[in-house]
């Protein structure tokens, strides 16, 4: 799917179906393909974004403690922070439900073809008040896809991104953002249990 289309989505969807509709929650990845360090000082360098305030750390798990992430930073307005990692691995692991077999041949394969990630998480202390967590998330994940990553032209992937119908189990996988590899995109549309063109 286009990163446009997808935008669209997240603007028009009321924030009780950002998840189940169009894949948005916590642990939320965004593989990059490029320099980790320009990703970073670009990340810094844009208003919306700054290093983590320990202080400012809601997570049960003390996220400043894992080792997986190279550095963290928050979301400006709140709620959001974004875990930066240097590499892909361990990223296709979700929640509680039982994907197809295309899940492992598509999508964990999806982070090898990257070679950094950023991570999104509602963890921070400081909310966004009046502001439903996930709305926030979308508004990051907003400023970091237009102010970051395509002014810079960052080949980028949101590989959690289909949709998954609970009623016929299938996955959905033209739902798959990347950006700006259309070639991958028409691969998506091809798979069996694709259900929109």
């Amino acid at each position: 799917m286009k990163w446009s289309i997808y935008k669209e989505k997240l603007r028009r969807s009321p924030d009780n179906k950002l998840h189940e509709e169009i894949g948005l929650w916590d642990n939320f990845p965004i593989l990059f393909r490029g320099s980790y360090d320009l990703v970073r000082k670009k990340l810094l360098e844009h208003r919306s974004f700054r290093q983590l305030d320990p202080d400012n750390d809601d997570s049960h798990s003390r996220i400043k403690e894992i080792r997986d992430y190279s550095e963290w930073l928050e979301y400006v307005l709140g709620t959001v922070v974004l875990g930066l990692r240097n590499e892909t691995s361990n990223l296709g692991t979700i929640g509680d439900k039982t994907y197809d077999s295309a899940f492992r041949e598509i999508i964990i394969p999806q982070e090898k073809t990257y070679t950094g990630a950023i991570m999104m998480h509602p963890y921070q202390i400081r909310k966004l008040p009046t502001v439903n967590w996930i709305r926030v998330m979308a508004n990051c994940l907003e400023q970091v896809v237009d102010n970051v990553l395509i002014p810079n032209n960052i080949p980028f992937c949101l590989h959690r991104t289909f949709y998954y119908n609970t009623e016929l189990e299938t996955q959905d996988y033209s739902t798959i953002v990347f950006w700006p590899d259309a070639e991958n995109e028409q691969v998506m549309r091809k798979l069996k249990g694709a259900l929109r063109q």
